[in-house]
């Protein structure tokens, strides 16, 4: 009978009912993340400090127009033609979060 209580303690199935799930690990704070890293931006001349406007940046701040769907049927089929009227979309600045 000994041999059986240690053999069904020491059995994985056992040990792990007892683990927390991932998300509540508080040992695990970046899974599924990017390591962080630092951007740059390629400066046409290293001297002139001037980053925001060389010829290969292009800013894409400003408005854009948003429409969220619920679900992939809601989405108009042709939403990226260039004659798309989405005048009755919700502007969203960019950049922004949306919640």
């Amino acid at each position: 009978m000994d041999g059986t209580v240690k053999h069904f303690n020491s059995c994985p199935i056992r040990r792990y009912k007892f683990m927390p799930h991932e998300w509540e690990n508080p040992q695990l704070v970046s899974e599924g993340t990017e390591r962080p890293h630092a951007s740059f931006i390629p400066y046409l001349n290293p001297f002139s400090g001037e980053w925001e406007y060389p010829e290969e940046f292009i800013s894409l701040s400003g408005n854009w127009r948003f429409l969220f769907a619920k679900n992939p049927f809601e989405v108009p089929e042709d939403f990226f033609s260039e004659n798309f009227d989405d005048s009755n979309w919700d502007e969203i600045e960019v950049p922004s979060n949306w919640e």
